[in-house]
């Protein structure tokens, strides 16, 4: 920035006076000049033919004639000049010039009764003798607290043509160059040498304020005769004084050129390097535009009328000679032949045009929005008022079951435990059920308590049925809703948000092809307004002179898009640490976007019966347009911004009406951030205005932040991916579409921004570990940043689904087709619920929108509410939703399907697993080596298979297996075989001692090959990696959440039985839910944490006969190896080898195929999550303890 501009900046802060204002008298007539409007009318206009015009009755006499005339004439000259567009344009071009002037008795009128505040500061701050007010006075216009200015008149160029050229331009260079005459020639003269001498009192040539010495130093340089900074305070003080009394012809010249008394109010004074300030011979700025920028206002209590001065356009500040020169400039780059002016009017003029347009463009939008509510107002008879059909804050009620507790909550979904006969229709005036219907047992419901009386109102009814606890099951939050949860917070929080269809048609059929009528007229065509007829002794050709020609701007205008905001930060970047009680976390930033005033531009009467105001807020600039500020907050990466939920919207009533522009737009109202609200992050925002949908991801709330972060953050992934084809891999398993037996749904509808993002950070960390080995690679080749080279088109192939053509046909339709456990497809849906979501462009700005109150502007007599509107960022750098969305999901399948398989094989006792507090699960990748010799070349093969294992089994055991001959096979298959003798007697037998393995605690074969292969890897041609083998083991917990501490198990440790744990947090999740719908987080909330830990040492088992390369293999370094009695095989591998025959139950491809060992593996998956937070619900939903969901 350049010297000059700094200085000016550093004043910023005008208030223009409207005392002693005196007028410049520039000769201007009153019918105006050469070529003006006004002059060209009352020469050349024929005032006969202007009264036909008007259906003015010619006057009898020639006074009245002439009355007549004049009042038309100037009636036109008036309109012509100020419903003018192309005069609005020109009269932008104009410029005034100030000087900065020393306190005389004007202003200290001025600074007593409009800056008393800083006086008195001031006076305070002396103590030196004299009059105070003087004093204070002079400390001011020294530290630049106070700085006096009188200002010229406008030049304008386009005000008056000249009598020499008939030119506008000519008059303004004469104009000007006047100025600069005075200029010039009043640096020499006494007011100049006054003004000069003052500045100097302190510092000579140098700055008032630049050269303020320490009270030590002061002391000091007094002892050697030095003046002190007190003594030429008196000496500035009666310096002022005597400059107040002048009346010199030069100072009444002075103030004839400059008539306007401005001042600059600075209560801090100069704050940056002094060195900058003006000096005693700088006093000259000169600004661009009008100078008027406020209506007119007045201090509380003050005695002057006051308007706020521009200065946007100043630049200064100027000696006498540089003040010349720069008018002298300007001068030069406006006259014509430049085409400065030309193309400066043109764009001018295209911007009014623009406002103009965009005022028809805002009344049509809002023409439908109109029509519905006056479609409102006729079915209410008139008395539609948008507020009453708001939603409002809930306030449920509740009804406690004497007997069992239980509590039920306005809102819950209930089930009917038996069929009964309940009310379809009730008869209103009888006040009695008009038709019953039988209800079925297994109907669903929502809980109304109505005067503490516990109703319920069932799907398919129209009547609520008062009902008994008893007959009453309480279903999970949410449960089998026909309408999913984001329909129906979008329902509620509308209220009477969607313009109806009758109203569209209605606007349609209307106004839509008169729209067209006068589209089709209008194109191609010009308007003209016929202003006057010419007087038939006119002078054509001087006519011809002084007026223009047709303007291109009007046919050639065409609407622009909106203007880029150069110069100045971008709502939404400034962003500063919280002031005052907010509640908002450590690290957490407001950003400001604008300041909202009440009753801007003016006040409003709502009803002019009552005289009743409405209570409203306007930005006091244009804010950006929703889309370009989401974009704005998009752009400032690794960071999240606080954002209320659809309910909480309507909870706390901070309602968006932007689909309604004719409604009012912002509440006067606070809108304080809460610890309830999450942070989100922005993912893509649209670009097609407040309607486009744009997408966030979800992280957590401020509560659940503050009080438990573990639940906020993605747990630690062990065993992390070292290439991108295994990131890719897993990310396109858990993004494939679900299936879980009966029905499967669509792929997740995870934005590809998302992918990208959580790609993209993997890759960079990948970059700074792979740096080094590249920089090695002899050919000097660099580092490829693009993405699409990085990742190469088999990883991308994986992301869009092409990796089941990767593996046989057979084995991914066999992987895939594994029913999971019911339920999946919700926990999915669920998951990606809480992770992303998406609405409307201005409804989400709105929703990530905060406002507070800022008291009220204190610089007029009739105060205004202030309002900052503000959002809330946080810094999220590690939070990634797509990465999150691909490792809950896929390790919260293995959970329940863990989960699903030890129930199943445990079922006979009881609950099996769930008979516990606590349950530990384990499970291991495992391979079955063969060897063929038969063929001249050797095979080797290993088949992989997975195995699980429950500690606590040897307590649950109930007995031996009855196995059964049925459908050509021996029953269960998993724990028969057929006996010796089994072609005469289709006996069957247990697979000794298979079950009593299971007894002692041992494994069993995974029958769910999609678990299974979570474990092993999947084989399409070649032998196996034993390496991918892997192992681990599951304990899972149930309760509280607030029971969970930062790692670990809850505190203290569970005591009853999960499936009992499981069964009451249904019902209390319910109820918390119920309660308070708006909330995100519950401390009380029932989970179920499954954790996850590695298996850490691998094991083997070689044949007697094994060949020694696979004994190598099988049992390499840091495995264990295991041997029974006898040559056979240890107990925990009783479900691969039978003891019989000391061979592999299955996988044998041929008699020749020579058994040579097992190798079991262990340590964690592939970017394994080390634990995952399950509900009651899924785990029930799972074992088929509860309804299904309906793929909810």
């Amino acid at each position: 920035m350049a010297p000059r501009t700094r200085q000016i900046a550093s004043l910023l802060a005008w208030a223009a006076v409207g005392e002693a204002v005196r007028m410049a008298d520039m000769g201007q007539t009153d019918g105006g000049s050469l070529g003006s409007p006004g002059e060209t009318v009352d020469t050349f206009c024929d005032g006969a033919g202007l009264q036909e015009m008007h259906g003015r009755a010619p006057a009898e006499e020639e006074d009245a004639a002439n009355l007549v005339e004049k009042g038309l004439l100037q009636a036109v000259t008036k309109e012509l000049e100020n419903n003018n567009v192309d005069q609005m344009a020109k009269s932008i071009f104009s410029f005034y010039v100030c000087a900065r002037w020393a306190p005389d008795k004007v202003f200290w009128k001025l600074a007593e009764q409009e800056l008393a505040m800083q006086m008195a500061d001031a006076v305070i701050g002396s103590t030196d003798e004299g009059d105070p007010t003087i004093m204070a006075i002079a400390d001011m216009y020294r530290t630049y607290q106070f700085v006096p200015m009188l200002c010229s008149t406008n030049f304008e160029v386009y005000k008056k043509t000249d009598e020499f050229d008939g030119t506008y331009f000519h008059q303004f260079k004469v104009e000007v160059e006047d100025m600069m005459k005075f200029v010039s020639e009043s640096s020499t003269g006494e007011v100049s040498q006054e003004l000069t001498k003052l500045d100097k009192i302190f510092c000579g040539d140098k700055p008032m304020m630049s050269c303020d010495r320490h009270k030590v130093i002061e002391t000091f340089m007094s002892w050697f005769g030095s003046e002190t900074a007190a003594k030429k305070q008196q000496k500035l003080a009666e310096k002022i004084q005597s400059f107040a009394d002048r009346n010199s012809g030069d100072f009444k010249e002075w103030k004839g050129r400059f008539p306007f008394h401005s001042f600059i109010a600075k209560p801090k004074g100069w704050q940056a390097d002094a060195s900058e300030a003006p000096k005693s011979d700088e006093r000259f700025v000169v600004c661009f535009g009008k100078r008027v920028a406020s209506e007119l206002h007045r201090r509380p209590n003050g005695n002057h009328i006051l308007t706020d001065q521009n200065n946007v356009g100043c630049h200064g500040w100027y000696d006498a000679k540089e003040t010349n020169n720069q008018l002298k400039r300007m001068v030069e780059m406006w006259k014509p032949p430049t085409c400065q002016l030309a193309d400066m009017s043109f764009q001018m003029k295209k911007e009014i045009m623009a406002k103009f347009h965009d005022m028809n463009q805002r009344l049509f939008e809002a023409l439908p929005s109109l029509i519905n509510d006056e479609l409102q107002e006729q079915e209410t008879d008139g008395e539609f008022d948008f507020e009453d059909y708001l939603p409002q804050p809930v306030k449920p009620n509740s009804f406690t079951d004497p007997t069992t507790k239980r509590v039920f909550v306005d809102g819950m979904v209930v089930k009917a435990e038996k069929e009964m006969k309940r009310c379809k229709r009730m008869d209103v005036e009888k006040n009695e059920c008009a038709e019953k219907e039988t209800l079925k047992k297994g109907a669903y419901g929502r809980v109304e308590v109505i005067d503490d009386k516990l109703q319920v109102k069932w799907e398919g009814l129209g009547a609520s049925n008062e009902e008994s606890p008893e007959d009453l099951k309480i279903m999970p939050h949410g449960w089998k809703a026909k309408k999913g949860f984001a329909g129906h917070v979008r329902d509620l929080v509308a209220g009477v948000s969607t313009i109806s269809d009758k109203a569209k048609e209605l606007w349609a059929a209307i106004n839509v092809p008169k729209k067209k009528n006068l589209a089709n007229l209008m194109t191609n065509s010009v308007s003209k307004w016929a202003v006057c007829p010419i007087k038939g002794d006119a002078d054509l050709e001087a006519l011809d002179n002084s007026i223009g020609t047709e303007d291109a701007v009007f046919q050639e205008f065409q609407r622009e898009a909106y203007s880029e905001w150069s110069g100045k930060k971008l709502p939404g970047k400034d962003c500063v640490p919280p002031s005052g009680s907010l509640g908002l976390p450590s690290g957490a930033k407001v950003c400001d976007l604008n300041e909202y005033h009440s009753d801007h531009v003016e006040k409003y009467t709502k009803k002019d019966e009552t005289k009743e105001l409405e209570q409203f807020v306007c930005p006091l600039t244009p804010p950006l347009g929703a889309n370009d500020q989401l974009q704005v907050m998009e752009e400032q990466k690794g960071l999240c911004y606080l954002h209320m939920t659809g309910r909480q919207e309507q909870q706390y009533g901070w309602h968006y009406q932007g689909f309604f522009p004719a409604r009012r737009q912002n509440d006067r109202k606070e809108n304080s951030p809460k610890v309830e609200y999450e942070f989100v992050r922005l993912s893509k925002v649209a670009d097609d205005g407040i309607e486009g949908q744009s997408t966030f991801s979800r992280w957590c709330t401020i509560e659940e932040l503050n009080a438990q972060p573990r639940f906020c953050n993605l747990p630690k992934v062990e065993n992390e991916w070292s290439t991108m084809e295994e990131l890719a891999h897993d990310l396109a398993e858990s993004l494939e579409s679900a299936f879980d037996g009966e029905e499967s749904v669509a792929p997740t509808q995870i934005g590809a921004t998302a992918e990208e993002q959580t790609l993209a950070s993997e890759q960079s960390k990948l970059k700074k570990e792979e740096k080094t080995k590249w920089q090695k690679v002899k050919d000097g080749a660099k580092w490829v940043g693009n993405k699409a080279l990085w990742l190469g088109e088999k990883t991308w192939d994986k992301i869009r689904g092409g990796y089941r053509l990767t593996v046989s046909s057979a084995k991914w339709a066999k992987m895939k087709l594994t029913p999971g456990p019911h339920g999946n497809n919700r926990m999915a849906a669920e998951l990606e619920a809480k992770l992303f979501g998406e609405d409307t462009t201005g409804n989400l700005l709105h929703s990530l929108s905060f406002q507070r109150s800022l008291g009220e502007t204190s610089g007029t007599s009739n105060s205004k509410d202030r309002y900052e509107r503000f959002i809330v960022s946080y810094p999220c750098p590690t939070f990634d939703p797509a990465l999150e969305f691909a490792l809950k999901k896929k390790w919260s399948q293995v959970a329940v399907r863990m989960i699903r398989e030890g129930y199943n094989m445990f079922n006979r006792s009881q609950a099996g697993v769930l008979n516990k507090p606590i349950a530990t699960l384990m499970m291991r990748g495992e391979a079955i080596r063969y060897r063929n010799t038969r063929s001249r070349t050797v095979d080797v093969n290993s088949f992989p298979q997975a195995s699980m294992k429950w500690d606590e089994a040897s307590h649950e055991w109930a007995g031996a297996t009855e196995c059964k001959y049925i459908d050509k096979k021996c029953q269960p298959v998993e724990w028969c075989q057929k006996t010796t003798f089994h072609i005469i007697s289709n006996g069957c037998e247990e697979r000794v001692p298979y079950w009593r393995t299971l007894a002692a605690g041992e494994w069993w074969a995974v029958k769910d090959t999609s678990l299974a292969h979570v474990v092993t890897p999947i084989v399409n041609s070649g032998d196996l990696n034993l390496k991918e083998l892997s192992g681990f083991k599951m304990t899972l917990f149930c309760g509280a959440k607030k029971t969970f501490g930062a790692s670990g198990p809850p505190s203290p440790l569970p005591s009853e039985p999960l499936l009992e744990c499981l069964k009451k947090g249904v019902e209390t999740n319910a109820r918390l839910k119920a309660q308070e719908p708006w909330k995100l987080y519950f401390p009380d909330e029932v989970i179920v944490l499954a954790k996850f830990e590695a298996i850490p040492e691998k094991e083997c088992f070689v044949d007697a006969n094994a060949h020694p390369s696979d004994v190598k293999e099988l049992c390499a370094k840091s495995v264990k190896a295991e041997a029974g009695q006898d040559g056979a095989a240890p107990l925990s591998y009783a479900h691969l080898i039978d003891p019989k025959t000391k061979q592999p139950f299955d996988h044998k491809k041929s008699d020749s195929d020579v058994f040579q060992g097992v190798h079991k593996g262990a340590g964690f998956p592939k970017g394994t999550l080390t634990e995952v937070v399950l509900g009651p619900q899924d785990v029930l939903e799972a074992l088929d303890m509860i309804d299904r969901s309906n793929g909810r």
